[in-house]
């Protein structure tokens, strides 16, 4: 039977069972996208090195254009041409300039630059119909990254403008935080792969093998899709004990619920040192949910319904993996405030996962209607925009509430 808990006590427990161990791995910058930092990242030298130009244009002494106008243009000597990737080795002097390209250096002597569409080249003199201010149109030493800054801390995800930045320094490795192996297995007589085209009467395709797999990949954990296995004890046994060995985290999807058939709770408690940590959850969709612990090992039971299965991997599992790993054990899904249009029951005691899709009302306001698939209709997942989230202590949402929307990616 089950000896169902809160959401909130399945966290605490879990938090506190398993160790947060982190181990570091160096990767390629070029692979490191979505991957979280495993140290600090120190800046070991000016960005840029050396004062810059923004636009095309004439580097000048800015108090040499003061006062320039269309009706009374100031006039500089061009001594020169700034080359892109050259080092500006010939200083101006004042009622001088040259000519500058952008992201070009400036030479010393100047301050600023003018955008070429405000000048006028005439032989070796240029006439200047906009002044500019010290510092205008530049981009000074160190502006962009100062040497002995700390620009990235420990912990964050990396996303592809830190990799540019990362380039920018002279970065061609990173070290990240080691993801987590986790093994996936979808159990039942029913369970079929995709490839099987004639469905017989009873048959259905593996979704969740292949959704869970995803998600977690989508997170940068080491998924890896072992395979359909049916409800036959001793080979479930062997598979099972086998990722164990291999595995940080073993994933059975199916066989969760209590039955005659389902095997899963009997099979995890064959493992070494087992502990079944929670057996039912007071989630919906999601309750037949098992988590386990094995030598520091996590070992879980998903819901075959495929709904119910991800819901669980979204807002219980994902948590104590990145827990698990020395990672934010948070979801990193962005969030609006929407309008619900209907009236929503709940019971305290129970987290409700209510999937939404979200409209646009007349008043600019997002609406959120409710998606009422069941927990085993997969389409409506697909349909969805995202969930909002019943706590526990909530007795029900009324119509017009403002709620917070979890959107997919």
């Amino acid at each position: 039977m089950f000896y169902v808990k809160t959401v909130s006590v399945v966290m605490e427990e879990c938090f506190a069972k398993f160790t947060r161990k982190q181990e570091n791995v160096t990767v390629a910058l070029e692979d490191s996208l979505g991957f979280i930092l495993g140290e600090d990242i120190i800046v070991s030298e000016n960005i840029p090195g050396f004062d810059r130009s923004t636009v095309d244009g004439f580097a000048v002494y800015a108090e040499d254009t003061f006062g320039s106008s269309e009706s009374m243009p100031s006039f500089l000597k061009v001594t020169g041409e700034i080359l892109m990737g050259r080092e500006a080795d010939n200083p101006l002097h004042m009622g001088q300039t040259q000519k500058i390209p952008t992201g070009g250096m400036l030479p010393a002597g100047s301050n600023a630059v003018v955008m070429q569409e405000y000048t006028e080249l005439l032989d070796d003199m240029v006439s200047i119909y906009k002044s500019v201010s010290p510092g205008e149109n530049v981009i000074k030493v160190g502006e962009d990254l100062k040497d002995g800054q700390t620009i990235f801390k420990k912990g964050i995800r990396i996303r592809p403008q830190d990799i540019g930045l990362l380039a920018a320094m002279g970065i061609v490795s990173v070290n990240i935080i080691k993801p987590l192996k986790i093994a996936v297995i979808s159990t039942g007589d029913e369970i079929v792969g995709p490839e099987v085209q004639h469905l017989a009467f009873g048959q259905v395709r593996d979704t969740n093998g292949y959704a869970v797999t995803a998600l977690l990949k989508q997170y940068n954990f080491q998924g890896y899709y072992a395979g359909i296995i049916k409800d036959d004890y001793d080979t479930l046994y062997t598979t099972v004990h086998k990722l164990y060995e291999q595995y940080d985290v073993v994933i059975l999807s199916g066989g969760s619920s209590v039955g005659t058939k389902d095997v899963t709770s009997k099979i995890i408690e064959t493992l070494p040192n087992a502990e079944i940590l929670v057996h039912g959850i007071a989630i919906k969709p999601g309750k037949p949910t098992i988590i386990a612990k094995s030598n520091g090992k996590l070992i879980i039971g998903l819901p075959g319904h495929p709904v119910s299965a991800l819901v669980i991997m979204q807002h219980i599992i994902l948590p104590i993996l990145h827990h698990m790993q020395g990672t934010e054990s948070k979801t990193f899904l962005p969030a609006v405030q929407a309008i619900i249009n209907q009236n929503i029951d709940s019971q305290t005691g129970r987290t409700d996962i209510i999937r939404v899709r979200l409209t646009m009302g007349e008043d600019q306001h997002l609406i959120a209607e409710p998606e009422r698939g069941k927990a085993g209709v997969f389409s409506s997942l697909v349909k969805a925009d995202g969930y909002f989230i019943i706590p526990e202590s909530v007795e029900g949402i009324e119509k017009g509430s403002m709620i917070d929307v979890l959107l997919y990616d």
